[in-house]
Parts: C-alpha cells; structure tokens; sequence
C-alpha cells in the first residue's frame, strides 16, 4: 500500500501531539497549581527525564526484537502516563504522577522513532513532521492547564493512548504465536569520520537548544503572548504553530533544495541547508528583529534545522533510531542547562545568538567535511575491490 508509511506517521504524530498533551496539562493544571511559583526544580527534573533519558531508553528499546519494539516503546509508555494521573494523590503523589508521565513520555518518543526513521527523503522528513505535532501538544497543554478548562480532555486522551497501546498488545500476541521472538541487534561501530560528525551535529543541537531561549523578545511583543497570560487561544498557540510548521517543512525544504540544484546526495545536501538555514535565520531574527514576517519566517528557518540534525545522527546509525533520537533531545536537555542557569543581558543577546549560530553552522560545515571524508574513504575502498 503507497500509503502506509503516510498513515503510520500521522498515527504517531497524532499520538506524540496528545501525550505531550496530557503530560503539559498535567504539569500545568496539577503540578503548578499546588505548588505555586515554585517549579524551577520539578521543571528540570521533568525535562531531565523526558528528554535526557531518552539516550538510554532509546538504547534499550533498540535491543528488542525490531518487529515489536515500537509496539513494546509504545505499550510502556501509555501504561506509564496513565498510572501518573491514577496515582496523584496529595503533593507527593502529584509529583510522582508527573515524573510517570514524563517517562512515558520519553517511551513515546523512542516509539515513534523507531516506527518513521528510514533512509532517504521520506525518513528525512517523516522526522520533523512526527516531532513537529508534540510542539502543538505542548502548547495546547500549557494553555488548557493554566486556564484550568477542558479538563476532561485529557482523559479522553489518555483512553485513544490506552486504546492504542491495546491494539498493539493483541498484535505483539499474534506475532509471537506465529514465531519465536529474537533479541534485536543494534550494535554501534562509529569510524573516526562518523565520531566527528556526531559530534558537530550535537554540538549544533546544543547551540540551537541554548540559541532557543534567546531569540528575539520582539516576537513576543509583535504576534504573540505568553501562554498562561493570555485569554486568546490561537493568540497563545502562535508560537507552538511556528515550531510545529519549521519542523515539518525542514525535510520537504532540503528536498526542494536538491531539485533547484539538481544534486543527488541527500546527505550532503541535507547539511548544506542545514548550513544556509542557521545563518539565514540569524539574519532574519538580528537585523531585521523588528519586523514581523522576518521574525516569523527566521523563528521558522531556526525550527527547521531540527530534522536535519535528526536524520544525519540517525544515518550515522540507522540500526538505533530509538538511540539516535536520544542523542538529539540529551543535547537539547544540554542546550537548555546553561540558558537556566545564566542569560546575557538584552543589549547582547542578539550578539550573543548571532555569534552562537555562526559556531553552529561552522560545527555543520565540520561535519559536512567529514562525510565526505568518508564517503571518498568508502568509494575508494570499492574501486580497489572492483
């Protein structure tokens, strides 16, 4: 069926944008209300465990048998979301239940990795387009949360994942009636070239992870709000559309790219955008932060760079796709520490932004070098066998 790999990936974007949903709301309508201003320390720990962890929970989910372990990712994660609301029972109880849904969380993500990531242009942009729906579940969960409405919404959430995760139990059943389970494989062996892209790549996602936290306050002040202030639903959802539509477009822009320039290498010309896009973005949100449609179409070019970075550290080891989305959020969590601990002041920031994203594209344009390093390694390595 041509449609499979589209219905799969609107199946799990759909699951990402209502787990990140349920957990926001969550964190938001539980969490907050009880424990006021103070959730500095919850809000790490929540990001630790949701994203950070991923790394290792990626790598464990890519040991199980490949045909279930998206379904087996799956199944964990719903089952830990629900028992997070069914165990909120007084402060401690409530904090508990969060930390149940951010590892769930993290159990999704590596699910749905393993189930969209492949080679080529449809795993280039299948990537962004899965990432990009949770964006919309963060936001919608942070507003219903904070206005403390539709609070039964959730919950309905919470019976599609149980529904789902049902489903893919009764599947697990019947594959291992018709044969005997293996452990999967997903042993990694990285050349010296390959280290040193995965590297430049992390240190890309830290820069865009920091850079996140410093992009113009003009964008706030022309189309937007903050979320728990505002009273305007699709007002307040601007920002989280803007990721959502930089992360789906990523892929689909690189492809376009390769049509303009007629290229054949996907890879290259992954990193080239990759390149082009950061500075492009730093230009738009530096010298032209006052003007609306720059900020919007530069804030869009700045999302997009995460598919790009996704799919090269997932070609680096396309036996654990679960693993190499770990990597990706365990440098966003990174990125995030420092812009918590310290900002530079307003008269820099925009300096301080500017010369990160120039790093960041440097780190690309290491990487890009070193595919191709490589790649000329491999071709030579071929024509002596020929």
């Amino acid at each position: 069926m041509r449609d499979r790999y589209f219905l799969k990936l609107m199946g799990f974007g759909l699951l990402h944008f209502l787990t990140d949903l349920v957990c926001h709301f969550y964190a938001f309508r539980y969490v907050k209300s009880e424990l006021g201003g103070d959730v500095f320390t919850l809000f790490l720990a929540y990001n630790f465990v949701a994203f950070a962890l991923q790394c290792p929970i990626g790598f464990l989910f890519d040991r199980v048998d490949r045909r279930i372990s998206k379904e087996v990712a799956l199944i964990t994660g719903a089952l830990l979301i629900v028992a997070g609301y069914g165990i909120r029972a007084g402060l401690r109880g409530t904090i508990a239940g969060l930390l149940f849904c951010a590892l769930g969380n993290a159990c999704l993500h590596v699910s749905g990795s393993q189930a969209v990531m492949r080679k080529g242009k449809k795993g280039l942009s299948g990537g962004g387009v899965f990432i990009s729906f949770g964006v919309l579940g963060v936001g919608l969960g942070d507003y219903l949360g904070s206005k403390g409405t539709a609070s039964s919404l959730p919950y309905i959430a919470l019976i599609i994942l149980f529904i789902v995760a049902a489903a893919f139990i009764v599947r697990i059943i019947m594959i291992a009636i018709k044969t005997k389970l293996k452990t999967g494989k997903n042993y990694i062996s990285l050349d010296r070239e390959s280290k040193i892209c995965l590297c430049m790549c992390l240190m890309a996602i830290f820069v865009r992870s920091y850079v996140g936290f410093l992009l113009p306050k003009g964008f706030n002040e022309l189309i937007t709000e903050d979320a728990t202030a505002g009273d305007n639903l699709m007002l307040t959802m601007l920002p989280s559309i803007v990721g959502f539509i930089g992360k789906s477009v990523g892929g689909i822009l690189v492809s376009l790219l390769m049509m303009v320039i007629r290229g054949k290498n996907l890879r290259k010309i992954n990193y080239i955008y990759g390149i082009t896009a950061l500075m492009a973005s730093t230009l738009l949100l530096g010298a032209f932060g006052d003007v609306t449609a720059c900020v919007f179409v530069g804030n869009v070019l700045f999302h997009s760079l995460m598919p790009v970075t996704y799919y090269e550290i997932f070609c680096l080891m396309p036996q654990s796709p679960g693993f190499a989305l770990g990597y990706t959020t365990l440098a966003l969590f990174a990125g995030m520490l420092p812009a918590l601990a310290w900002m530079p002041g307003p008269d820099y920031r925009m300096i301080f932004m500017a010369v990160l994203n120039v790093a960041g594209a440097v780190g690309l344009a290491v990487a890009l070098k070193m595919y191709l390093v490589r790649q000329e390694g491999e071709r030579g390595i071929r024509c002596k066998n020929t």
